[in-house]
């Protein structure tokens, strides 16, 4: 992103910001630059999959160990349930997956990346030690 494209998204981000008064969502991974503008203009960005981080985390801290992929996306799918929308309903991937399903696999890559997950063996999620602190942190600002 150059500087025009990172203060034309902080201006847009601004005015949503101001209309609602809560922490604003973005749907890419908000680039380090981006972040400190919208900061320095007081708006709270999160990227959207953050929620999801949050539910992958709660679900792998209740389990203890590791759990099945499958049974932490059911667990979030009867949790969030009531919250989808018919665009969080639609398939994507060739009808292979819903967009909510996309979003936790979204969710749990970057978690991946920034070394908070595993996926060994393939067809389970485990947190790592840092992993699992950055889980309770979270928890106790519940």
């Amino acid at each position: 992103m150059d500087k025009y494209e990172i203060e034309r998204e902080v201006r847009i981000r601004k005015r949503q910001y101001k209309r609602t008064g809560k922490p604003v969502s973005v749907r890419f991974e908000i680039p380090p630059e981006m972040k400190e503008a919208a900061e320095a203009e007081g708006i709270e960005l999160y990227h959207e999959t953050d929620v999801f981080r949050r539910l992958i985390f709660a679900y792998l801290l209740e389990c203890g160990d590791g759990a099945a992929i499958e049974d932490v996306k059911q667990w979030i799918a009867y949790k969030i349930n009531p919250y989808l929308t018919e665009a969080d309903q639609e398939p994507v991937d060739n009808g292979r997956k819903r967009r909510w399903e996309k979003q936790i696999d979204s969710a749990a890559r970057i978690v991946r990346k920034a070394g908070l997950l595993t996926g060994i063996p393939r067809k389970t999620w485990e947190l790592t030690e840092k992993g699992r602190e950055e889980a309770e942190k979270i928890k106790e600002e519940r």
